[in-house]
């Protein structure tokens, strides 16, 4: 990994805890650029277009330090947005993606309205996600266990979506799956004490006041949902 990688890496793994442990700032989907800006507002931060995109899609939210890249759920190529963010608000030019890196969202993109089907339950088409640098086996691994079986969970009335404990463990490249057997089975403490470890070294616990167990407890009542969502199936859409 180069150096200007695990810099921007470390930079941005900051602020994804420093988010999450703000209670007020814990998103990664808003259904609006308005209900975006509505909410920095009032958490001391300002939202802004990407420069040099070309359109007004790309945004940047800077809050407390940190810089956060948003784009449409729906928007294809989320990589060139990326890299220009990262030389604009990081100071460095990676040219490309680094090979086993993705750029991806918290929120599935799945879970938001395809065009032209803004009558199923999903958010609206327009919703913002957060995007960010995520290891791509993680990223890939996290997609099977948990992202296609909760499409059609969400709540279209509600103007922004916190993130889990789940996603956490994806935006900080931790894997749910380290000993297989996913979020149940044999092996599903064994890999739920691994993203603990993780969340602990950076600093997640003690951001939020939680000893392992809180955490643990907290992870099998997650997974639970997402076996909920599961037993239920996919509704009858694609995308």
């Amino acid at each position: 990994m180069s150096q200007a990688l695990s810099t921007y890496l470390a930079a941005q793994n900051r602020a994804v805890v420093h988010a999450f442990v703000d209670s007020g700032w814990c998103i990664c989907a808003a259904i609006s650029r308005d209900a975006l800006e509505s909410l920095a507002a009032q958490r001391q931060g300002v939202v802004r277009t990407l420069s040099g995109q070309g359109n007004d899609t790309a945004l940047v939210v800077q809050r407390q330090g940190h810089a956060e890249l948003w784009l449409p759920a729906r928007q294809r190529g989320y990589t060139a947005p990326f890299l220009r963010f990262v030389e604009q608000h990081f100071g460095f030019r990676p040219g490309r993606v680094p090979p086993g890196w993705q750029v991806d969202h918290l929120f599935s993109r799945g879970r938001v309205q395809a065009l032209g089907t803004e009558d199923d339950n999903r958010l609206p088409y327009g919703t913002l996600v957060r995007l960010l640098l995520v290891q791509a086996e993680v990223n890939q691994s996290f997609g099977g266990l948990m992202e296609g079986a909760m499409i059609g969970s969400g709540n279209p009335f509600r103007a922004v979506r916190r993130f889990t404990y789940l996603q956490l463990a994806k935006a900080l490249s931790l894997t749910a799956n380290r000993f297989g057997g996913g979020l149940s089975g044999p092996y599903q403490m064994a890999n739920f004490a691994h993203v603990t470890e993780g969340f602990e070294t950076h600093g997640v616990l003690a951001g939020l006041g939680m000893g392992r167990e809180q955490m643990m407890q907290q992870l099998l009542i997650q997974a639970e949902t997402v076996q909920h969502y599961r037993q239920r199936g996919r509704p009858a859409f694609s995308g």
